[in-house]
């Protein structure tokens, strides 16, 4: 019997021949820790003598693991597989049998693994830039509680001037107002549905509709400009 050089990888998808009893290697899937032998059982393999050429043997990868011919013992045969590095190996046998060509694969384990790298996560998507141009402030509220919480921004005409200048436009409205159909403008319903039941509650957008900022504002008028300030091309920065 002889130890041969691994055989081309295409016999790797070769299936087993009708008829034929196949191959199956049984023993532990982990080396000792000491580095000893790890004996397999080699199963389906005819008995008596094996021509030289009738089988192939072959582990992989290549480096970090011996592998030996068959060994016939008390009517069984064997192989000794002995890792010389830690990590994850497969060993495989074939078996050119009067009717094909028949094999076996055994994965093995030594050592140390190191754990299979994480998947990497998938990258956020990037908020949507400022656009130049008009923007839109809307700032919805409960009339009867959050009066004194936007008092000063439904007043000051400072923020309107300012706006104004940017050519942005304002747009408050209690969150109960009604149409003459008594039901909620449906070009308000959008505003409704992002801020749920939290109020007072701005939302910031882009000329394009994109979604600036939104969140419960500040009560001075003056913050309100610096949450997301002007700073398009061919445009001064808000004071």
């Amino acid at each position: 019997m002889r130890l041969t050089a691994p055989i081309l990888i295409g016999l790797i998808m070769a299936s087993f021949a009708p008829g034929l009893e196949p191959l199956s290697i049984a023993g532990p899937d982990r080396f000792p820790a000491d580095g000893s032998p790890l004996v397999l059982t080699l199963c389906g393999l005819p008995a008596g003598d094996l021509p030289s050429d009738a089988w192939n043997i072959a582990v992989f990868p290549t480096q970090g693991c011996r592998i030996s011919a068959p060994l016939e013992w008390n009517g069984s045969r064997y192989l000794l597989a002995q890792p010389t590095s830690p990590g994850r190996y497969s060993v495989v046998i074939y078996h050119a049998a009067p009717g094909g060509l028949v094999h076996a694969f055994k994965d093995l384990a030594s050592g140390v693994i190191p754990p299979e790298p994480p998947v990497p996560p998938v990258p956020p998507v990037p908020p949507v830039p400022p656009t130049p141009g008009p923007r839109w402030y809307v700032l919805l509220y409960e009339s009867e509680t959050d009066g004194p919480l936007v008092a000063d921004l439904l007043n000051s005409a400072s923020l309107r001037d300012s706006l104004n200048a940017h050519k942005a436009r304002w747009l408050a409205f209690d969150q109960n107002a009604l149409d003459s159909s008594d039901e909620t403008p449906w070009y308000l319903q959008k505003y409704l549905d992002a801020a749920a039941d939290t109020h007072p509650y701005l939302i910031i957008t882009d000329s394009g509709g994109n979604v600036l900022w939104q969140g419960s504002p500040p009560t001075k008028p003056g913050d309100v400009l610096k949450l997301v300030p002007y700073q398009p091309k061919g445009e001064t920065r808000a004071q």
